[in-house]
């Protein structure tokens, strides 16, 4: 989906050191993006919330949501418990995208991806009509199908580059294949290692996605400077920048490192992203090569 008129206005976070309360790290995070974005909780009263979850489907918001934006001074809300979207944040921002763009009385949304006992840490975004910065491009979302392969027409692939990914030989993109799609032949290699030949389609998916994207944002790849990125293991993410020729400082991935799940890590990288020097008009691309649920990407302009 092409994107206009909307930006991040801030995203937020909170990692306990100790352990917390889930509820608490929920509220700080909702604090963490109101402070940033300059905006009280009465300012999301009949505005939009999507909670990125993986809890089962039917759960009420109440149980990771509701209770935080009450503890916040949130109001009436028009709130979502984005099951569909499993633990993908970007799946949950296409939605939220889209019910800004068909609603005229709404201004802003959230994305909560909220704490666990097991995870403690929370992150929130929130989008906003009318931003002149880090402006929204495009967010593209598939419902993965099990067995089925998307066929779509990949952006070229860069001749200079080359693939290794510390399992076969190394070797150069093939004539008339895309970027996109040689890393990932390779990253499947690592993918496969820490997930099973049951997700063996999934890295074919995530390229399809990233390709829609950039068409829909009507960019090539030459012009994305920056990647915000959740990964399952550091291989993969050593896979993906030795494809593309990216250096560590052009990669922003905290999976890894930090253990973080998706629905967190991916946010925090964001915020990280958006938090640095990087100058105006850089393009960063956002996306996952690791987790359940649907698969997405977006492209977002600083």
């Amino acid at each position: 989906m092409k994107v206009t008129d909307l930006g991040i206005a801030a995203v937020g976070s909170c990692t306990a050191p100790a352990p917390m309360p889930p509820l608490l790290l929920d509220e700080a995070a909702l604090r963490d993006t109101l402070a940033g974005s300059g905006l009280t909780g009465c300012d999301l009263d009949e505005q939009y919330c999507l909670l990125c979850d993986e809890a089962a489907a039917g759960a009420p918001i109440a149980l990771s949501g509701r209770l935080a934006l009450d503890r916040v001074g949130v109001g009436r809300i028009h709130a979502y418990h984005a099951v569909h979207c499993g633990d993908h944040p970007l799946s949950a921002l296409g939605t939220l995208a889209a019910h800004l763009a068909v609603d005229p009385a709404a201004r802003r949304g959230i994305v909560l991806a909220p704490a666990h006992d097991t995870q403690p840490a929370a992150a929130a975004l929130m989008l906003e009509k009318g931003l002149g910065r880090h402006r929204l491009l495009a967010v593209s979302v598939r419902e993965p199908v099990a067995g089925v392969r998307p066929r779509v027409r990949l952006p070229a692939a860069p001749a200079r580059v080359r693939i290794t990914a510390g399992a076969g030989p190394t070797r150069r993109p093939e004539q008339g294949r895309s970027a996109v799609a040689t890393m990932v032949d390779r990253v499947g290699v690592s993918w496969r290692e820490h997930h099973g030949e049951s997700v063996r389609d999934t890295p074919i998916a995530v390229s399809a996605v990233i390709a829609r994207t950039l068409r829909q944002a009507g960019i090539p790849w030459s012009t994305i400077d920056h990647v915000a990125l959740h990964t399952p293991s550091a291989e993969t993410n050593r896979a993906f920048r030795r494809h593309f020729g990216l250096q560590h400082h052009q990669v922003t991935d905290i999976g890894p490192e930090t253990g973080q799940p998706r629905s967190t890590g991916l946010l925090i990288a964001t915020r990280m992203v958006l938090e640095s020097d990087h100058p105006t008009g850089t393009r960063v691309l956002l996306t996952s090569l690791g987790g359940d649920g649907a698969l997405a990407a977006a492209v977002l302009e600083i």
